[in-house]
C-alpha cells in the first residue's frame, strides 16, 4: 500500500508510522494524578497529553508520516486540525483502512476509544526547515457529557476558550 513505515524502534513504533494516544489528565496540588471516582457526568482533565506527555514535541523529517491516533480520554472528544490549516489524509478509522484516502483540513469528532489513521506530508513548500506546526484540538467542552461546540481554528488558537483541552496539543518541528 506504500504507507509510511520505516525501521522498527525499540518502543514499538516505526520511524514514520507513529502511534499517538490522546488523553486528558488532571493533577492535584501535590502534582499527583487526580481522578474523581464519584463523577458520573464524565471526567475532564485540565491538560491534554499525547502518549502521556504534556506539551510534547516531535521532530519530523520533510516526508510523509502515518499517525495512528487513539482517543484514550475518559469523556473528552477531539476534533483535530493542523495549526496553519494545511490539509492531511485520513486513511483509516476503527474499521481499519478506508478504500480511498480522504483529504481533510480537520477530522470529525473523535469519540472516546475511537481511532483515526492520518497521513501528514511534512514536505510542504510553505514549511521550510525549522518550521513548527501544531496538532490542535477544536472540540470545546463545558462538561464531560458532550462537546459544547466545535471551534474554528482561529478561535481554538486564540487562548480565549474556558476549556483547557482546546488548542495546541502536539508540536511538530520540521528539522531534517
Amino acid at each position: 500500500l506504500r504507507l509510511p513505515s520505516g525501521r522498527a524502534k525499540d518502543w514499538g513504533n516505526l520511524d514514520y508510522d507513529v502511534n499517538l494516544m490522546l488523553a486528558d489528565k488532571a493533577w492535584d496540588n501535590q502534582g499527583q494524578l487526580d481522578f474523581d471516582l464519584a463523577d458520573r457526568d464524565g471526567f475532564l482533565g485540565d491538560r491534554v497529553t499525547v502518549n502521556l506527555a504534556w506539551k510534547p514535541h516531535f521532530i519530523v523529517e520533510r516526508r510523509r508520516y502515518r499517525f495512528r491516533i487513539l482517543n484514550g480520554s475518559v469523556a473528552r472528544f477531539y476534533k483535530l486540525a493542523l495549526s496553519d490549516g494545511t490539509s492531511f489524509w485520513q486513511i483509516g478509522n476503527d474499521g481499519n483502512l478506508l478504500p480511498n484516502r480522504v483529504t481533510l483540513s480537520q477530522t470529525d469528532q473523535l469519540g472516546v476509544a475511537e481511532r483515526y489513521d492520518i497521513v501528514i506530508d511534512f514536505n510542504q513548500p510553505h514549511w521550510p526547515l525549522k518550521t513548527k506546526v501544531w496538532l490542535v484540538n477544536l472540540a470545546e467542552h463545558q462538561d464531560g457529557k458532550l462537546v459544547a461546540k466545535d471551534l474554528s481554528l482561529n478561535d481554538a488558537l486564540s487562548g480565549n476558550s474556558p476549556d483547557p483541552g482546546v488548542g495546541k496539543i502536539l508540536e511538530f518541528r520540521i528539522d531534517l
